[in-house]
């Protein structure tokens, strides 16, 4: 999926990384804590590998950077904060030096544009589904043409449609939905929806 996207989103989370043995590591494999060193990466570093990779696999594509807004407690408030900071820096950076690297301001737009903790879930952390609507608003906005934001709903449905498993996709009228699915794929012939109208006549010929 990756080699074919001509359009990539990337999120920066957390900038403090775990090492063994010199090496940053995805997760510990239960291996004794004492093995392991907990340090904040760089700008600098954070820079220097995401402008390779810019340079090298991802050159041909639009990369877009965000920041999660969502906080790290694990790591301290002034932890989180540092570390907020330092990939934030490393975007700005990275969008300033790269044509096809840009920035979308997530982390912004619901610590300051959506300064109030009803914008939250009850831990007080994520952001509550009116906010995570209200970011994705914006991000159709900054990122779609007004023709394909027309488009989206119907582009939803279909898809929503296509992963909903019935209680009974033997049923006529489960063969029924299936169908008109298929119909609303073909009223939008410039929407690539191969997997999802293959998905539809598959039930409808086995349910046959």
């Amino acid at each position: 999926a990756l080699r074919r996207a001509d359009r990539l989103l990337v999120t920066f989370g957390t900038a403090w990384v775990y090492e063994h043995r010199g090496e940053v590591v995805a997760n510990c494999h239960r291996q004794p804590a004492a093995e392991f060193v907990r340090r904040r990466l760089s700008v600098g570093e954070i820079v220097s590998a995401f402008s390779a990779l810019l340079a090298g696999p991802l050159a041909a594509k639009e990369v877009v950077f965000t920041v999660s807004p969502v906080r790290h407690t694990g790591d301290g408030l002034e932890g989180n904060a540092v570390s907020k900071a330092t990939l934030r820096l490393a975007v700005e950076e990275l969008a300033a030096a790269c044509p096809n690297a840009h920035y979308f301001p997530a982390y912004e737009i619901l610590n300051d544009d959506l300064r109030d903790y009803r914008f939250y879930a009850d831990d007080l952390v994520h952001p509550a589904p009116q906010a995570v609507e209200y970011v994705w608003e914006k991000f159709t906005a900054a990122a779609l043409s007004d023709e394909a934001r027309r488009l989206l709903p119907g582009v939803r449905h279909i898809v929503v449609a296509a992963a909903h498993r019935p209680r009974n996709p033997r049923s006529d009228a489960y063969r029924e939905f299936c169908r008109r699915r298929l119909e609303e794929i073909a009223a939008l012939p410039l929407i690539d929806f191969q997997a999802e109208a293959e998905y539809f006549r598959r039930c409808i010929e086995i349910n046959s």
